[in-house]
């Protein structure tokens, strides 16, 4: 799997692992921020507007044109705030 990215961004392997991290680090802490705030403000407002951010944060990731872009807009991709990830 990091084998393209490496390639595609001219990074070494290690880099290229860092996207899986970042992604295993962002989706054990965002159900600690999600939770709290389903709790409060209800699970359907937070499940839309999570959604929306995901769409929105997924265009810079497929057009990065360099991996710190690439791995900045994916960990603050909201889908680890998504309820359906707290379930």
């Amino acid at each position: 799997m990091e084998a393209p990215v490496a390639r595609q961004f001219h990074v070494g392997k290690e880099v290229a692992i860092l996207g899986v991290s970042l992604f295993v680090l962002g989706l054990g802490l965002g159900p600690l921020v999600a939770g709290p705030m389903s709790e409060i403000y209800g699970r359907n407002i937070i499940y839309r507007v999570s959604l929306a951010l995901f769409f929105l944060c997924m265009f810079p990731v497929a057009f990065a044109p360099d991996i710190c872009m690439c791995f900045c807009c994916a960990l603050s991709r909201p889908h680890k705030l998504h309820p359906s990830v707290l379930l």
